[in-house]
Formats: C-alpha cells, structure tokens, sequence
C-alpha cells in the first residue's frame, strides 16, 4: 500500500489496533483539501557519501525523515527546498546541524532500515548484519540459557498418555450426524453355547435383555448413512470387504455376527459381507440415500445364480435384524 501510494503521489496511513481511528480519517481528509508538495529537495552543507531517498509527494502537516552519511562531520545547516504541485512556488526551511556527534545507536539503526528499502541484495544483507536488522535475509534466534540450578541433567523421560478412541473405532461405537441418538456397542464373537440363555433372553420378566426393534433399526439405518457419509469425503464409493473394515465402517455386533453366521455355512468372508450389504439396498433406497451408494450396494455381491442360496440367507438375516428377530445365538446376544 505505501509502494502505490508514492508511485501514485498520493498518502498511506495505517491504524494499528486500539489506535484512534477518527484522528487517522480526519488527517487524510485534510491531505484531500491541502495543496500537494510535488518535490522536495535536501542541500547539505556537504556533500553526503549516501541519503535516503525523500518521498515523491507531501502534504501540509506531514513529518518528513531523511538520513545521509558522511565522511566527516559536516558543520552549517542543512535546507529543506519544497515545491508546490499547483502553482510551482517554493518553500525554504533551514535546520543547523548539531556540533557533536551522537554515540546512540538507535538512529543508526533507523537509517540502516530505511537504507534497506532501497538497496540491492548485497546492500541488504551487509546492512542487516552490521546493525543486527529483521530482513528477509537474515534471522532473528534468542537464545536463553537457563541458570546451572534449572539446566536439565538427563534426557526427558518418555510418557504414554491414555486417549479417548475415536467412535467407530475396533467395533466399540458408531456416529452418525443425520441420526440423532444413535450409540452402539460392539462385542468380539465368543465361542460360548448359548442354548441355556435363549429362554432368558426371549422371556417376558428378562426382556429387557434384548434390544428393541427400533433401536435396531436405528442401528442399520445409522450403518447406512455412515456408508454415505464416506462417499461425500473420499468422492467415491468403497465398500468394506472383510469384517475388520466393516467393524471401521461402523458395523455393530448384530451384523458382524450375520456375517459370521454365513461363513460358518461355507460362505467366503468377502461374499457373506457383499451378501449382506446387498440386502441393505432396499432400505439405503428407502431412506433417500445417494444413487451412488445404492447403485453399489445392489451390485455388491458379484455373480448370478450360484449365489441364490447366499443372497436368500442373507435377505433373511438382514430382515431379522430389523425386526429384531435374530435366531443365532451370537446375534442374540
């Protein structure tokens, strides 16, 4: 902004934050009714080894820096020549040049960086390093060296810190934001007979043992909208194929263990999953999905007629777990 502003002759003011913003508007309303100084010229008492350049426009009221290096000391007066950009009349001010020479370094500095602005690669850098300036070019480190009481003796000790997994994670939950209220828990298969705790489960004073119907809607309709929910992330549909991708995909315990019912009928762990996610289609269809996922979900399980008795399986368990009326033990469970 300041670069167009000078190429453009005209003025750049910022207002840094917690700054008086009225003070800043009503100082470029006056720039806007004050004649312009088109140019403005130095003349040393003599003559310099470098100077800073001036800028290409001036405004009433504007306080103007410029730096010059010389040799030797220079003595007399410098003068400040300004001319206007209306009628061409001249301005003249003087300044006497102090007899002494300073040993602060800050103004230094300060031509230093205003040298910066202008000078070529080599300039830069030879600047900055001998006035220690922030550039594009050099580096600013800070180095803090700790008392001998406070130094660190041995390597830092490595710690685990126990985290929250993430849901859908190993089975253990599922989320879902199109369903609202939709939590899960997900168990391993155990290789246990359950024939003595069907009774229980089916009975009227255990009912509350098994889940209800809706929930276990909920549950599928859930599965399905995560499954559409990865299409718009990844841009494309992949459906799991083995049980450990469908427990990431956010399989429950009901259906994995529909899937291991099937496999342990003959089925292969691929075909049993693509079964079981084929029969999912009618409902993904049902509730409004996308074309895409149910597209795939239909052509999920390849083949034709050598999985007739596959597809009729895993139709029925499919509708079992909708209406809650899971017949495998693992399931029930």
């Amino acid at each position: 902004m300041q670069r167009l502003a000078q190429t453009t002759g005209g003025a750049c003011e910022f207002i840094a934050p917690n700054e008086d913003a009225e003070a800043g508007i009503l100082r470029m309303f006056a720039r806007l009714r004050a004649p312009r100084i088109a140019r403005a010229d130095v003349t040393w008492p003599i003559a310099p080894r470098w100077t800073t350049p001036l800028p290409q426009a001036l405004f009433g009221g504007e306080t103007v820096h410029v730096f010059a290096g010389f040799d030797t000391a220079p003595a007399s007066s410098a003068t400040l020549q300004l001319r206007a950009a209306t009628d061409g009349a001249v301005l003249a001010a003087s300044a006497a040049l102090p007899t002494r020479v300073g040993d602060d370094p800050t103004v230094a500095r300060m031509a230093a960086a205003t040298r910066i602005a202008g000078g070529d690669e080599a300039t830069q850098l030879a600047l900055a390093l001998q006035y220690s300036l922030l550039t594009e070019r050099t580096n600013f480190l800070v180095v803090h060296e700790r008392a001998e009481g406070e130094k660190a003796q041995d390597l830092p000790a490595l710690a685990k810190v126990a985290q929250m997994h993430a849901a859908g994670w190993g089975g253990v939950g599922s989320v879902s934001p199109k369903v609202s209220a939709v939590y899960c828990l997900s168990v391993p298969h155990l290789d246990v007979d359950f024939a003595d705790f069907e009774d229980h489960i089916t009975s009227g004073s255990d009912a509350k043992l098994a889940p209800d119907a809706s929930a276990e809607a909920d549950r599928i309709d859930g599965f399905l909208f995560m499954l559409d929910e990865g299409i718009a992330g990844a841009g494309r549909v992949v459906l799991p194929t083995t049980l450990t991708e469908l427990v990431e995909a956010g399989a429950w315990s009901a259906l994995l263990a529909a899937v291991e019912v099937l496999m342990r009928e003959g089925f292969a762990e691929v075909d049993a999953i693509a079964a079981i996610l084929e029969a999912l289609a009618p409902r993904a269809a049902t509730l409004g999905l996308s074309r895409q996922l149910v597209r795939e979900l239909r052509h999920a399980l390849r083949g034709g007629a050598e999985h007739a008795r596959l597809r009729r399986g895993a139709a029925e368990a499919v509708e079992r777990l909708a209406a809650n009326r899971s017949e495998s033990p693992a399931s029930a469970f």
